[in-house]
């Protein structure tokens, strides 16, 4: 089998949560038992050690203080700054060993193994998976080779820091595999960003 890096995008600023999302409780009523009160992030690290990814890291921005990290789990910071998801993708792909890295941003809270393991099936050595969903390209829960570091590092030069357009780019340019994630599943891709949103 092929090892596989997982990484959780954790870095970014979370405006219109008003708040540090991998901080948040994933559990916040107060009746719920204290071991099911875990955190954002700590949910997406227990779903990345389930699936046997390794190693495993946090992608986390310049400014903010390291979160706690269990052992094992590697803190890496961007070395570009305020350049959203693609400066952590970059910092990701130059620093981790492995041919390719799965990465799941911290507010995709309903993200689950069995389709993550359906990513997995579908990726090959030096070629990542991108999930559609509508005709749209889920950037920030998929598979990237390494050999995508060219592309983000020219795309962080010129200031080009939308994902989509890189993820456009690598199915161009063939590194790219795109996966139509079937209707039952799309629900799994919905992320959490303003306090209203259900189970925040």
């Amino acid at each position: 089998p092929m090892k596989i890096a997982g990484v959780i995008l954790a870095g970014g600023k979370s405006i219109r949560m008003g708040r540090d999302k991998a901080t948040m409780i994933r559990h916040a009523s107060p009746e719920a038992p204290l071991p099911q009160r875990q955190t954002w992030l700590e949910r997406q690290l227990n779903l990345l050690e389930s699936c046997a990814f390794e190693p495993r890291a946090v992608s986390w921005n310049q400014e903010q203080p390291p979160p706690d990290l269990p052992r094992g789990v590697q803190l890496i910071r961007d070395r570009t700054k305020n350049a959203g998801p693609l400066a952590g993708l970059e910092a990701v792909l130059t620093v981790l060993p492995t041919a390719l890295v799965f990465i799941l941003a911290v507010d995709l809270q309903r993200m689950s193994h069995p389709l993550i393991s359906q990513l997995l099936a579908r990726a090959r050595p030096g070629y990542g998976v991108i999930p559609m969903i509508n005709g749209e390209a889920e950037p920030l829960a998929a598979i990237y080779p390494a050999t995508a570091l060219a592309e983000v590092v020219q795309r962080l030069h010129r200031g080009v820091l939308s994902m989509r357009g890189l993820v456009q780019a690598g199915i161009t340019q063939g590194w790219l595999i795109p996966w139509t994630v079937p209707d039952f599943s799309v629900d799994d891709f919905a992320n959490w960003n303003h306090p209203a949103d259900p189970d925040c």
